[in-house]
């Protein structure tokens, strides 16, 4: 099955042609779009709005595009000419992930994607474990207490599960602490699982010095680490 993109604010668009053609102010979910659609009269002339398929293949929503449906599944169906397109709707997340901009310690993005695989965390290095990944580090006031929102590496017992913090000159302030489920020290309040491979770290107020964080854990198949700061991932 082909994937589409489609933000947030193109069905709003969708929505808002579909109110301005059936004369309504009524909200829509896109499960209703497709009824709401079939109700419009006459040629539907100067309806022009367009979505995005995964590869950037632009489809406008006018004569061409015959019916759109979407099922409780969140599952695309548009007519275009007569032939039936098929696609899941993604909707892009609301968080910020703070990895792709995770840093090494010489400033620069940790590998060109913020993070690297068969490492952990080790001070101002980073030592091969073919099992781990290191998160590279991650901008914060380290006097004020936050939530770390960690999805895509495990932290459950393992000595080489890693947090560190770093002054602006991005070198490490203390050694590795080696963390887990329930930890807790003189920088971490607690460690909470929230489902598998999603974890919370909650802070504890620290010195003015502490201006990046950085950590590590096992690497998990076939998930890429995110990382947020005081915004929950799911």
């Amino acid at each position: 099955m082909a994937t589409y993109r489609i933000e947030d604010t193109t069905l709003t668009n969708i929505a808002n042609a579909i109110r301005n053609k059936t004369g309504t102010t009524s909200s829509l979910s896109p499960t209703q779009m497709a009824s709401a659609i079939a109700m419009i009269s006459g040629d539907g002339g100067g309806t022009s709005v367009s979505f995005l398929l995964e590869n950037d293949t632009e489809i406008p929503l006018n004569d061409n595009v015959t019916s759109l449906s979407v099922n409780s599944n969140n599952v695309l169906q548009v007519l275009l000419n007569g032939t039936p397109i098929w696609g899941e709707i993604v909707v892009p997340p609301k968080y910020n992930d703070l990895v792709p901009t995770a840093l090494n310690t010489d400033g620069t993005v940790l590998d060109g994607i913020g993070y690297r695989t068969g490492v952990y965390w080790n001070s101002n290095t980073m030592a091969s474990a073919s099992a781990f990944t290191a998160i590279g580090l991650i901008p914060f006031d380290g006097i004020v207490v936050h939530d770390i929102y960690l999805y895509g590496i495990d932290l459950t017992g393992t000595a080489r599960n890693r947090y560190q913090v770093h002054n602006a000159s991005r070198s490490s302030l203390s050694s590795s602490a080696s963390i887990k489920e329930g930890f807790s020290s003189a920088l971490i309040e607690s460690i909470t699982k929230l489902d598998d491979y999603y974890f919370k770290i909650t802070t504890k107020t620290g010195s003015t010095n502490i201006k990046y964080f950085a950590i590590s854990g096992v690497t998990v198949s076939g998930l890429t680490p995110i990382v947020t700061l005081d915004e929950p991932i799911f």
